[in-house]
């Protein structure tokens, strides 16, 4: 017996201690599921707020309301007052970004984060060009054909980390609830252990109460990420599968102008206008019953009616979740009114750039063409496939020494920008004049990204010009130089013969009989005459000697190096002006008296020298006409 007792008391003392080790296991085990779970909680309500407050600076520092609708304001308005608000802007999104990276969350969403960082990078590099060529006076229309800002990216990019985010949180609170359940289930099984429980209960009581104060935690966690989720810029409608709205945020209110318990009352085929309700009760049953996360972009034509009755087009995404069994769609609506009015005004801007008349090249640091309008195209002859990776060099005309192109190169490192004129080559070899301005575009560290010329054709201003000029210095009747254009000559030449020390011949010309050719013949007649007699005179002339007609009949020449030439040209000028006008039966003939003065022999000074060539005409004239004397001294005296 008492071996049996003993071995009784060797095996309750083995099952007493069984139990306890039983006990002890037990209580081990749900201790370390609890702590597992409040650390689970822990880092859920810290991530969760840290996550959503972050998404939210990112969304109020570079959306709409921030840098993306103060950076467009800039450049469509030139207002430079908003660059202090941009930058802040900028540096926020960035922090927001980098603190949103260091979250527990952010190992969920790798290439949202890329994406949406590689998307403010690729603005915040447009908006210092945009702030370069702001300040150096360019027009919203070059400033935003230059930086062609593209939303829909930045704005996807950030619709796709907030439903990462959501997706994450809602993942990571049904994992937590499974350890929950899987704890209380536990608990109930150690209900069988009650006389172990009661010797343990004090424990118990202990992780009850702890878990209780967990329960309290995740409750005020859940609480605190209703007040997050409230505060999110878009408006938010939680519907259940049969269209009900169940739950909304303040932003809906402010949106569809109801009260909250109306929209409660509501479906979101109420929110529609008619012609979209049948479709989308369709629409709304297939998405439910595949479950999936589903975005609809802004070219489906989304629009939402408020309780004024106005149609707004929206931008909705929606993502579903599960409740106590039951499937909801978490749809987030963005207003996207502001978008449509900016995506407008781009696409007019993008047009006015391309149909504006001044052509326009944008070429890399190396000078390699990168982009042109359809007005540069015209005016080169090039097409856009030619002109893509190729030089400017392709135009130059040869007009232009190293020199011209080298002050170019030294006003656009001094000073960032060079303007005049530039003669270059089209495509079809003739070379034509344009007014060009060029301006460097500056990256954020100051160094040279871009240059930018802007030009005109002024070919034809330039042969209007010509036109004048030669008008302004020629004779019109006969083509020869006019007063004006004499005097100038002569007086170059009288300096060019002083400073070589050579002898210079003015030879001063008066028809005789024209008067009668005018008076018989009529002035059509005389004016052929003139003609011809200017072609007589062209015809027996050097290249670089001068012919004039000073008016009327009046004709004179400037015959340079004039010791070996002046008389045998004049000789031969008299001789060929010897002509015979025969029109309607009459016949009339003319001939020629000239003078010549020497400089500097015969006089110091160019009124000197005329009048002293006109006196020896004159004298001729005096001595049988169709002659022509050499001035001396002697004349004045008689």
């Amino acid at each position: 017996m008492n071996l049996i007792s003993r071995k009784k008391g060797l095996l309750v003392g083995l099952l007493t201690l069984c139990l306890a080790l039983l006990v002890f296991l037990y209580g081990f085990l749900v201790t370390s599921q609890i702590k597992q779970i409040h650390q689970k909680w822990s880092n859920y309500d810290s991530d969760v707020v840290l996550t959503y407050y972050t998404l939210s600076r990112i969304e109020r520092s570079f959306g709409y309301g921030g840098f993306i609708h103060n950076f467009k304001n800039m450049v469509l308005r030139l207002d430079a007052s908003r660059i202090p608000s941009i930058d802040q802007n900028l540096a926020e999104t960035y922090a927001a970004i980098t603190e949103y990276e260091q979250l527990e969350s952010s190992k969920h969403d790798v290439p949202a984060l890329i994406h949406i960082r590689a998307v403010v990078d690729e603005y915040s590099a447009k908006y210092a060009i945009a702030k370069e060529m702001l300040a150096a006076g360019y027009s919203a229309t070059e400033i935003d054909s230059k930086v062609k800002v593209n939303d829909k990216p930045a704005l996807a990019a950030i619709a796709n980390l907030s439903r990462h985010a959501l997706n994450h949180a809602k993942t990571y609170q049904q994992g937590i609830g499974h350890d929950l359940s899987y704890t209380l289930y536990f608990l109930q099984w150690g209900i069988a252990l009650i006389p172990l429980i009661l010797l343990t209960g004090g424990l118990v009581l202990w992780f009850l109460r702890q878990l209780i104060i967990r329960t309290q935690e995740t409750q005020k966690a859940k609480l605190f990420l209703s007040d997050v989720l409230e505060a999110t810029p878009d408006a938010l409608l939680i519907i259940d599968e049969d269209g009900f709205i169940r739950r909304t945020n303040i932003q809906a209110e402010r949106l569809l102008g109801y009260q909250r318990d109306e929209l409660l009352s509501m479906t979101v085929e109420d929110l529609m206008p008619g012609r979209y309700r049948g479709h989308h009760v369709a629409q709304r049953q297939q998405t439910f019953s595949l479950r999936t996360k589903k975005s609809f972009r802004p070219h489906t034509h989304f629009i939402i009616k408020t309780k004024e009755g106005q149609e707004i087009p929206i931008d909705i995404s929606i993502g579903y979740t599960r409740q106590d069994s039951e499937v909801l769609a978490i749809t987030s609506i963005r207003d996207i009114r502001e978008r449509k009015k900016a995506e407008e005004r781009l696409r007019l801007s993008q047009r006015i750039f391309e149909d504006t008349v001044e052509a326009i090249l944008i070429t890399d640091t190396n000078k390699c063409i990168v982009d042109m309008n359809d007005a540069f195209c015209r005016v080169t002859g090039y097409s856009r496939g030619e002109l893509l990776g190729n030089t400017p060099s392709i135009f130059r005309s040869g007009r232009h020494n190293d020199v011209f192109y080298h002050a170019i190169e030294e006003s656009l490192d001094k000073t960032d920008h060079w303007q005049g004129e530039v003669w270059d080559k089209h495509k079809d070899g003739h070379i034509f004049p344009l007014r060009n301005s060029i301006s460097v575009v500056r990256d954020d560290y100051g160094h040279i990204s871009h240059y930018v010329a802007v030009m005109s054709d002024i070919s034809t201003r330039k042969e209007h010009e010509a036109k004048l000029k030669d008008m302004a210095l020629h004779d019109p009747l006969t083509g020869l130089a006019n007063r004006i254009l004499f005097y100038t000559k002569l007086n170059r030449e009288m300096a060019r013969a002083q400073r070589e020390g050579h002898r210079l011949a003015v030879v001063y010309i008066d028809l005789d009989g024209f008067k009668k050719i005018n008076d018989t013949l009529g002035h059509d007649a005389g004016d052929q005459l003139l003609k011809k007699v200017a072609r007589e005179i062209l015809s027996n002339i050097r290249e670089y000697d001068t012919a004039a007609r000073l008016g009327g009949d009046e004709f004179a020449l400037i015959i340079p190096n004039a010791d070996s030439i002046m008389s045998e040209l004049t000789a031969r000028i008299i001789e060929g002006l010897s002509i015979t006008v025969e029109e309607a039966g009459k016949c009339l003939s003319i001939s020629a008296s000239a003078g010549i003065a020497i400089y500097p022999d015969d006089a110091s000074t160019r009124d000197e020298l005329l009048y002293n060539a006109d006196t020896a005409m004159y004298y001729a004239k005096q001595h049988g006409r169709n002659n022509y004397k050499i001035f001396n001294k002697t004349m004045l005296t008689k």
